[in-house]
């Protein structure tokens, strides 16, 4: 099966928002085609750079700068 690439970071505030809402996981990532793995691994890097920055380190730049 081929692969495809979601830009996490363009829906981003649509799947925090749907969360807020009071939405399950499942309805988020079968509204936005993607598989429960990938909205796993988004939310746990969101909560793990939030816990981060409250406790007063910022998040390095990945990639090529």
């Amino acid at each position: 099966m081929a692969r495809r690439y979601t830009q996490m970071g363009q829906i981003s505030e649509e799947i925090l928002k749907m969360r807020e809402d009071g939405k399950t996981q499942r309805e988020n990532w079968e509204h936005f085609g993607l598989n429960k793995r990938q909205l796993e691994n988004f939310i746990n890097r969101r909560n793990r750079k939030q816990k981060e920055m409250a406790y007063g380190i910022m998040p390095r730049k990945r990639g090529r700068t």
